[in-house]
Parts: C-alpha cells; sequence; structure tokens
C-alpha cells in the first residue's frame, strides 16, 4: 500500500516537473523570439530569418540598398528623388519580429526544423504620395486613349473602312500598388490600365462595299415632339449590322418609345382613325421608310402591317406600322454577307440606306500601327580600390530606352497602298553602372575582345 503510494507521488512529481519545464521552455522560446525574426522570413527575397533587430536592419541596408535619388523610374522620366521615396528597414523588420510574436511555441518549434520559407515581406517604401500623384496625372493625360467604334463612309466608287480603337485610362491605384510591391532595383513602373471595347469592330464591316438601297421620306420639322420621336428612332437603327441569314426586328431595336427613353407625347391617328396622345407618333414613318429601303435592297420581309389611313410621306400600300408586341416589322439578310442600316435625318429630310455587298466595288481600310523597340543599357565600369578583388557592385541598374512609331496604314482591298509615319518618339537607354575593384579589370580585359569602358 505505502509503495503504491510513493510510486504516485513519483509520477505527480515527475508530470509536475515535465509540465514546469515545458513552460518555462515555452516562455524562454516565446521571449527569445520576441526580440528575434523567426527562421524562414525573408524580406523581397531576402533571408533575416534569427537575426536580432539591428542584425536584420543590416542585412537589409547591405542587400536591398536604398536607391541613389538620381535613378531613373521610367515613366515620364522620375527620378526618385523626385518624389522622395525612402525605404525604411528599420518599420519593416519591426513587421517581421510583429509577425513572430503572434505565433505559438508549437508552430515556432515546427518551423525551427522545417526548410520551409514561413513568409515573404515587401520591403516598406515611403514617397510624397501627392508629388507621385501629380506624375501619374500627368502620364494619365499622355496615354489616355478614348474607345472609337469601327466605321464605314462611301462614295460613288469607293467604301472606306475606319478601324476601332480599345479605350485605354490609366488605373491609377493599381500602378502606384505595383510600384509599392515592385523588387528590388527596379527601375520601370508598368503602368497598368482600364481597357474598354468598342462595341463595333473592323471586321463587322466584312464584305460592306456598296450601298443596295435609300429611301427619302420628308416630315414637318415644326411639329418638334414627332421630330424628336423620328430622331431617336433613326438613331436607334443607324449603323445597325445584321449578319446573314439573321432576323432584324424593329420593335426588338428601339425597344419601348416612353417618356423615360426620351419619347415625346403627341396627337397620332389610331387604327380606327381617332386622335390619340401616344409615344408612338413618327415612328411609323421611321418603320415605312425602311421598309422601302429594304424592299428595293430586295432583302426578305418576314413581317409586315399595312396602315390603313393613308400617309403622305410613304406611297400608298408601302407603309408599315409598328405599335406593340403584335405589330412589328421584321426582315432577313438573305445573303451571304453582312449588311448595314445607315439612318440620318437632314433638313427635314429621313434617309435610310442599306449597305451591302457588291463584288466590283473596291474597299480601302485605315488602320493604325505602332512600331517598338526596347535598347537594353549598356554596362559602365567604376574603379573602387576599396573594394575586395571579385566583388562587383551595381550602382545603379540603368534603364532601358525605347522608341517608337506610329505609322497610319491604308489598305485597299486587303493590300496596303500606303504607309503614313504620323508620330515617333525616342528615349535613350541609361548606362548600367557597376564598381569593380582594379585587379578585377585587369584580369577582365586580358580576357575580353573589347576592353571594359570605365566612366
Amino acid at each position: 500500500m505505502n509503495k503504491t503510494r510513493l510510486t504516485s507521488k513519483v509520477i505527480l512529481i515527475t508530470v509536475f516537473q515535465l509540465i514546469v519545464c515545458i513552460s518555462l521552455s515555452s516562455f524562454a522560446l516565446k521571449f527569445y523570439y520576441s526580440k528575434v525574426v523567426l527562421p524562414g522570413i525573408t524580406v523581397q527575397g531576402v533571408n533575416i530569418g534569427s537575426l536580432t533587430y539591428s542584425q536584420a536592419v543590416e542585412k537589409l541596408k547591405q542587400d536591398l540598398p536604398y536607391p541613389s535619388p538620381k535613378m531613373i523610374l521610367q515613366v515620364g522620366l522620375i527620378k526618385y528623388g523626385e518624389i522622395q521615396y525612402t525605404t525604411d528597414y528599420e518599420a519593416t523588420v519591426r513587421e517581421a519580429i510583429k509577425y513572430s510574436q503572434k505565433l505559438s511555441s508549437r508552430q515556432i518549434i515546427k518551423l525551427m526544423f522545417s526548410n520551409t520559407k514561413t513568409h515573404d515581406f515587401v520591403l516598406t517604401k515611403t514617397y510624397n504620395d501627392k508629388i507621385l500623384n501629380e506624375i501619374l496625372d500627368k502620364a494619365a493625360s499622355q496615354y489616355y486613349e478614348a474607345v472609337q467604334n469601327a466605321y464605314i463612309s462611301f462614295d460613288e466608287k469607293t467604301a472606306t473602312v475606319f478601324q476601332d480603337t480599345y479605350g485605354r485610362k490609366l488605373d491609377k491605384e493599381a500602378s502606384i500598388q505595383k510600384f509599392i510591391s515592385s523588387p528590388y532595383g527596379n527601375t520601370y513602373l508598368a503602368l497598368s490600365f482600364q481597357i474598354t471595347e468598342p462595341t463595333r469592330k473592323t471586321p463587322d464591316y466584312d464584305g460592306i462595299n456598296s450601298r443596295l438601297s435609300l429611301f427619302v421620306s420628308d416630315f414637318d420639322v415644326n411639329e418638334t415632339d414627332r421630330t424628336r420621336n423620328i430622331e431617336l428612332a433613326s438613331e436607334s437603327i443607324n449603323n445597325v449590322i445584321i449578319r446573314p441569314g439573321e432576323v432584324f426586328s424593329l420593335n426588338k431595336t428601339l425597344g419601348k418609345r416612353t417618356s423615360e427613353a426620351g419619347y415625346r407625347k403627341t396627337l397620332e391617328n389610331t387604327y380606327d382613325v381617332d386622335l390619340i396622345a401616344s409615344h408612338e407618333a413618327g415612328i411609323c414613318q421611321v418603320a415605312g421608310t425602311l421598309y422601302n429601303a429594304v424592299c428595293r435592297a430586295g432583302l426578305t420581309v418576314v413581317e409586315k402591317r399595312i396602315n390603313p389611313v393613308p400617309v403622305p410621306y410613304i406611297p400608298e400600300n408601302m407603309e408599315s406600322v409598328i405599335a406593340d408586341e403584335n405589330n412589328d416589322f421584321k426582315f432577313a439578310n438573305n445573303t451571304s454577307k453582312n449588311i448595314l442600316i445607315a439612318s440620318q435625318i437632314h433638313q427635314g429630310e429621313l434617309k435610310i440606306c442599306i449597305m451591302g455587298h457588291k463584288g466590283s466595288t473596291p474597299v480601302r481600310q485605315i488602320k493604325t500601327e505602332k512600331e517598338r523597340y526596347v535598347t537594353s543599357p549598356p554596362k559602365q565600369y567604376v574603379l573602387d580600390p576599396t573594394l575586395p578583388p571579385g566583388l562587383v557592385i551595381i550602382r545603379n541598374p540603368g534603364s532601358n530606352g525605347y522608341a517608337m512609331k506610329i505609322y497610319e496604314v491604308i489598305l485597299k482591298n486587303e493590300r496596303e497602298i500606303d504607309r503614313i509615319l504620323t508620330a515617333a518618339i525616342e528615349i535613350e537607354p541609361e548606362p548600367e553602372l557597376l564598381a569593380i575593384s582594379p585587379m578585377r579589370s585587369t584580369i577582365a580585359n586580358l580576357f575580353r575582345k573589347e576592353p571594359l569602358k570605365f566612366k
């Protein structure tokens, strides 16, 4: 009995001692890593794990040296000094130690015996936000491009297609974020842009080279509300492309005619010849004018309603009315090429053309092309007697130069007939500056075809 009690006491004492030892070890481990960086932590690839605060700061200063204020950041040729750029090594190390303090003793022990990278921090940088924003504002103006839809124009002999252009707008926030997280020695800021896609692209006009038909109707411009409705409907159908086999619906294209859509109420004849206030005034004239153009182009009419009330602007029995989902005008593209509706208003006339393909008509295309050439920075060397043999230090990584040429290219039936240079830009590269020991330069020149170039 006494022996059993003694054994139990020994076990309890042993367990207690073990708990105390583990607790003290955990406390010691946590205390140690409250002032030392955790193993596996890096800053932009530089390992500062297991270093004290002061050791880590010195390590970063050596491996990630502060860029020269004269060093150029290539976006409008910004110098680091202009934006008051500095690197905060102390703040970066404090952040790394704070990260170490958050981990439990168990996690610390696990990391101590593993070779995995714990966390890679970005070197903390400070700069004058106002100055950088002002520079980026200038860059935004320089690089801005408005979105441009492709369009087509015709004369008696030729159709000319003007190329679409994607819109481009500088994304300042994303560009600044790239700058903050850029790697050491970076001398080029890759700007971020928001791209806007054109709704009408050059290939949409493939095969369209001629006017197939034209029909013109008159209206009284003094009837301002009716005129406004005709203008809105004309704008809605202008530049609409119908592909082979597709069916065009006028109701669907126009959408609901409401005050919110800009249509105006005015008196209009109905089927029973009563006058009522409606948003449909003028719409039937657009439908009738389009119907006559479609017929003259030889296209297939799918759905049409005749106006029971004769109208002065359309030949009798050639009217077409739309009013709701049950009264629409539809036609199909029964050709093998795209067709285009062109609708214009001029001095009380509504002109609607159907554009399509005729084999003998030449097509011109005008587009923009850019040529860009990048020039790598040349190397320049300076002798530094304080350097030990074999050591090379990059004093300035330099920056690429580039040249850009912008051409307006004119094609006829897909063959280039002319090329006009509209703009040319050239920026010289900044040399890469390398510091070497005198002994190394002497040895290197013995084995080089060309001697080293010294500044």
